[in-house]
């Protein structure tokens, strides 16, 4: 019997301090569920514990961070300290650069 593997799922987010629209995350999103992997579209999101828990409750294996203009790497920080703070600390952060 052929091994079946587990859904992936990914929890993504737009974070930063620069002016943009979810373009740059929505294409991200089509590109995720295009491989076949679960997306939750969070949409703008600067607070690290509303992430983390939704990463957890939705047993998500990653976090996508969309980034635009400065000022994530603070959010980055507190999202890796909420999610080993949860037990998390196998979900992926994954940062991307957005315009």
């Amino acid at each position: 019997m052929p091994l079946k593997l587990r859904e992936r799922t990914s929890v993504v987010v737009l974070a930063g301090d620069g002016r943009m629209s979810d373009q740059g995350a929505r294409a991200l999103i089509r590109s995720l569920e295009s491989a076949g992997i679960n997306t939750l579209y969070l949409g703008r999101e600067a607070d690290a514990v509303q992430i983390a828990a939704a990463a957890a409750n939705a047993d998500a294996d990653a976090v996508e961070v969309c980034v635009a203009g400065c000022g994530a790497v603070v959010l980055l920080r507190q999202l890796l300290h909420e999610l080993k703070r949860l037990e998390r600390r196998e979900v992926s952060i994954v940062v991307h650069r957005v315009q």
